[in-house]
């Protein structure tokens, strides 16, 4: 049942129904199937209570009534609560006249734009319509008697929303402000109105953020990750230490975390005009960008791999295609394989063909024939040289730290060796590695490992539960191993030794070897928590929201529209807003400037109201009314017989013989139920004098 539930002159209320909730009964439209436009038809019931009749009427909305409640203008369809102005598409909506008594409607608006929220008030119906040149939302009246239209209010910065009327007077809103139309005169004017209010909305809040997470990353030596979470940067220990909020900026979003080695040269993939995919390389050297793959097939995720030899990517080569389930359409999954490409000419493939054979040790001769230098060989170890004293004969006397470190910063950095790239031929390099394809992503690697995560293919993934299981292939024995199953993503330190995962809302830090299972190594992300102030925040999502709109827009042009006036026009309306919902409805109306239709604004800290499930028979109740005296009424309360106010099972929808999915209960193997049996009590209960939906709340299949 929707909001609108208004009430006749007389003993009826009209009711606005989801035809698929009530009306067409709901096992006829099963939740796996689902619908964004669920159809809704209006409906009447009496004053007094009863069961709800359907009016002949195929679609309706928002609807008023004529004085005598003999007549009612309605709108078939809405868009009230969509992000769309200027609307001149199928759904834009009409008003249409209904006559109760001789069961007539009338079509009395034609217009390609909206007209909605009719008012009806004496011989005129008052509604939102945005006909005007500026194609703003105003209040238009118009006349049963000459059935012409006139313009009311003019409004050309905001547009006119939410109007109701009164005897004398439509309340409306413009600009954030309420405004009185009076409709003698038909002139608007503002009103003041303070709400004393405690905003508990609007003061800063610690709130968890352990559900926010979006982006994460392990520090080089996996000891501690990396987490954003609403806009935060936490690090979270491996173990030991606290949980620690780097940013605690509630008017700034950070995202994206990650621990940077510096480097020359950046891979990237690239989308190409043929909607296909390239491997890009860029020289931070030359300031250079060099297209390495033809974008033949889609190519993605370029890494390098840790000694400057090789560029491992995927791409989507694999052409094995099967049959769909229910037509002879090819379809073509699991295409993804990992490619290898040597960085320079003059190395070998990494699927070269081996050979094992005997290696000559003169080497190891020489080196036990030449005598050892200490001081060299801890240098070749990569070790620190001694303590030195100041006794100790250095050929310069030692006297402090500062002199030791001095000496200890002479020895050998290990500087990384230079990439050295050549690009010509060098697709040509390009080779499949031995892995089998499927839907692979995220590479990484590092010394003798390239690491992935191999997902399940589409329509075998179940709901809610992660499909990724994460892998490595080694590069000397050539042969892929399981790490972890049922993992949503994961990162590696660089080190190459440490692996943070993530399998729904657990997250891990665990060795980079085989055998491990999703829960190993948990960490404590329930304590990323942060004190949120909601002004700021939501002045930033705002201005992201705008900035979101201004970079990816189709249109450079933005429909012609000046976006920073936009953006100035309803940043205006900010200091009023006082919880979450304000934010999105100011939102919507920024990108409904845009005109566009599929363009929405959704979620934040909503309030939600308990949700209570209701069973259903799939078939339609009628009601019997006692005829009985209240005396005899009382007398017998306990007895319940079939002229009692009892209800009957009317109509049962049964569906299609070969549709067992949308089968009532009622038809169900076993169930001897017909049309015009009577249903006494539910679980026990006793509904003689009740609605009949009550008893069936919380009870579903």
């Amino acid at each position: 049942m929707r909001h609108l539930a208004s009430r006749l002159p007389g003993s009826a209320i009209l009711l606005n129904l989801y035809i698929a909730a009530i009306f067409a009964p709901p096992f006829l439209l099963p939740a796996s199937v689902g619908t964004s436009l669920p159809l809704r038809r209006q409906g009447q019931e009496s004053s007094g209570g009863g069961m709800p009749e359907t009016l002949p009427l195929p679609y309706g909305e928002l609807a008023s009534f004529s004085p005598d409640g003999s007549r009612m203008v309605f709108q078939p369809i809405s868009t009230e609560f969509r992000t769309w102005k200027r609307y001149r598409g199928g759904m834009a909506s009409d008003l249409w006249l209904y006559d109760f008594v001789n069961n007539t409607s009338e079509k009395i608006t034609d217009f390609e734009g909206t007209d909605s929220v009719p008012m009806w008030h004496r011989n005129t119906i008052y509604f939102l319509t945005d006909r005007d040149e500026r194609k703003k939302l105003n209040i238009w009246a118009y006349d049963l008697g000459t059935k012409k239209t006139r313009q009311i209010t003019r409004f050309t910065e905001y547009d006119v929303k939410w109007p109701s009327i009164g005897p004398e007077t439509i309340v409306f809103e413009n600009g954030g402000k309420l405004h009185l139309l009076d409709l003698a005169s038909e002139i608007s004017q503002p009103i003041s109105i303070q709400v004393p209010a405690d905003l508990p909305e609007v003061r800063t809040k610690l709130k968890d953020l352990s559900k926010h997470i979006q982006n994460f990353s392990l520090s080089p030596s996996g000891k501690r990750a990396l987490f954003e979470a609403r806009g935060e940067v936490f690090t979270v220990p491996q173990k030991h230490g606290s949980v620690r909020n780097l940013t605690s900026t509630s008017g700034v979003a950070e995202r994206f975390p990650a621990w940077s080695p510096d480097s020359r040269w950046l891979a990237y993939s690239k989308n190409m005009d043929n909607t296909e995919s390239a491997v890009m390389i860029y020289d931070t050297v030359e300031n250079k960008t060099h297209q390495v793959t033809s974008s033949y097939y889609s190519d993605t995720d370029p890494v390098f791999d840790p000694e400057g030899k090789y560029l491992f990517f995927c791409s989507n080569r694999s052409f094995t295609p099967v049959y769909g389930d229910m037509d002879s359409t090819w379809i073509y999954p699991n295409s993804t394989e990992i490619y290898a490409v040597t960085l320079r000419k003059d190395l070998g493939s990494p699927i070269a063909p081996r050979s094992d054979e005997e290696k000559v040790e003169e080497e190891k001769k020489k080196e036990k024939q030449e005598p050892k230098d200490e001081g060299q060989d801890r240098k070749d170890k990569g070790e620190p040289p001694p303590f030195l004293s100041s006794t100790e004969d250095t050929g310069a006397e030692v006297n402090d730290v500062n002199a030791v470190e001095a000496a200890e910063g002479d020895k050998d950095k290990k500087k990384p060796k230079p990439v050295n790239i050549d690009f010509e031929g060098f697709e040509r390099r390009v080779v499949k590695l031995p892995i089998d394809a499927g839907i692979l992503r995220s590479l990484h690697t590092v010394k003798g490992k390239l690491v992935y995560c191999r997902y399940l293919p589409a329509g075998a993934v179940k709901e809610g539960e992660p499909s990724g299981t994460l892998l490595y292939y080694d590069t000397e024995e050539r042969e892929e191993k399981t790490v972890i199953l049922e993992i949503d993503g994961y990162d590696i330190s660089s080190d190459g030794k440490k692996v943070i995962y993530k399998s729904k809302s657990t997250y891990g830090i665990i060795d980079l070897a085989e055998g491990k299972n999703a829960g190993s190594g948990k960490i404590a992300v329930d304590k990323l928590k942060a004190w949120v102030a909601p002004r700021q925040e939501w002045q930033q999502i705002f201005n992201e929201a705008w900035r979101i709109e201004r970079d990816y827009f189709y249109d450079p042009n933005m429909h012609g529209l000046d976006w920073k006036a936009i953006k100035k026009r309803y940043e205006a309306l900010l200091p009023y807003i006082v919880d979450r919902s304000d934010l999105n409805y100011v939102i919507g109306e920024m990108i409904a400037e845009l005109n566009t239709s599929h363009t929405y604004v959704s979620g934040g800290d909503l309030e939600q109201p308990e949700r209570i499930s209701v069973g259903l028979l799939g078939c339609d109740f009628q009601k019997n009314q006692p005829q009985r005296t209240q005396r005899t009424q009382r007398k017998d309360k306990k007895k319940l017989n079939k002229e009692d106010s009892a209800y009957r099972i009317g109509k049962i929808y049964a569906g299609a013989a070969w549709d067992a999915e949308v089968r009532s209960p009622l038809r169900q193997p076993g169930v001897d139920v017909n049309e015009g049996d009577y249903l006494p009590a539910v679980n026990l209960i006793r509904h003689g004098l009740t609605q009949i939906y009550t008893v069936f709340d919380e009870i579903r299949k």
